[in-house]
């Protein structure tokens, strides 16, 4: 190792949970155990809502949280870039606006991901990545992405696990309990309510917890009926802050969910997960596979002719959803 001062990095990842989860252990390589060349001083920046995420993250990890889509956010990256002189920042997903403010603030090294007009204008390490052909998983692509800016050899990636914060909660989980998370932001297809509900069948004689966020509540209406009056279900949907879903998800004994970031939560405590992916393209498990130990994948068994969206009533698959076999 050199006497060279370590180089200070940010790392900036400023979108889902899923996706950051699948971005984490990409520092893995600029660890004193694996950097042979220098050190690395490195700080996350990510969004202020995944501050539970890097709180509990292991190891412990340096990070900045803020709201990026409020009013005060570039004055407030911008104090933080100031105080903070980092020699590099590599962006992994962020508004346009955030590559500005780098160039602005002098950061003499700007990486990401060579795409949009910012990244031409703003980046001058950018990395080419047609990540739309799906032919390996986000957490490659992003650790490629990685070994590209830092001039580093090959490397794969190394999952990030979480501790348990241990939240206190405002209700009792039973000692031994399934977690089915049955919502999603809509970004890929999902199963239908009533497979969920013939999962719930299958665990009748089991102690079952619900959990989902506000968002999702309007698509959950025939599993939420079903739910009413069974006592071996416990709903928890739109009652759970960040620290106590990962609560909930540290003490299940397994989580199944559609391809959403409780999927990829659950892979990093260590929680055996079943997710459900939908077979299109840019959706498929190839790409975002949770990253962990304890992860099996379910597809329809089908062979896909979609890129980017689902093509409806004309596909001769169509609903290949339902195909996918119910998990016990």
């Amino acid at each position: 190792m050199t006497d060279h001062p370590p180089l200070r990095v940010l790392l900036i990842r400023l979108d889902r949970m899923g996706d950051l989860l699948c971005t984490l252990g990409c520092d893995e390589v600029l660890s004193p155990g694996h950097s042979k060349v220098r050190k690395f001083d490195v700080t996350w920046l990510v969004p202020h809502s995944l501050k539970p995420i890097l709180e509990n993250s292991l190891p412990a990890r340096k990070y900045f949280a803020f709201n990026f889509q409020a009013g005060s956010a570039k004055k407030e990256l911008r104090k933080f870039l100031k105080q903070n002189q980092f020699d590099a920042a590599l962006v992994y997903n962020a508004p346009g606006w955030v590559s500005w403010e780098l160039f602005r603030a002098g950061i003499f090294r700007r990486g990401g991901v060579r795409s949009k007009i910012h990244s031409f204008l703003f980046l001058n390490k950018a990395l080419r990545q047609q990540r739309s052909l799906a032919e390996k998983s986000e957490a490659q692509y992003n650790q490629e992405l990685t070994n590209y800016f830092f001039d580093l050899a090959y490397s794969t990636y190394q999952p990030v696990k979480l501790k348990n914060p241990y939240t206190i909660l405002n209700f009792t989980l039973p000692e031994k309990f399934i977690v089915v998370h049955p919502g999603m932001g809509g970004s890929a297809l999902n199963w239908p309510q009533h497979k969920y509900i013939e999962l719930l069948e299958e665990f009748k004689n089991r102690k079952v917890v619900i959990t989902g966020t506000d968002a999702d509540e309007r698509y959950l209406d025939e599993i939420r009926d079903y739910c009413k009056n069974k006592v071996n279900i416990q709903w928890t949907v739109g009652q759970l802050n960040l620290n106590e879903l990962m609560t909930v998800v540290a003490k299940a004994e397994k989580v199944i969910a559609p391809s959403t970031g409780v999927a990829h939560l659950a892979a990093a405590m260590g929680t055996p997960v079943t997710t459900i992916f939908s077979p299109i393209q840019v959706h498929s498990a190839t790409r975002w596979s949770p990253q962990g130990k304890y992860v099996t994948n379910l597809s329809p068994p089908v062979k896909c002719p979609a890129q980017f969206t689902c093509l409806g009533p004309s596909c001769p698959e169509y609903n290949c959803m339902e195909k996918i076999k119910v998990p016990i």
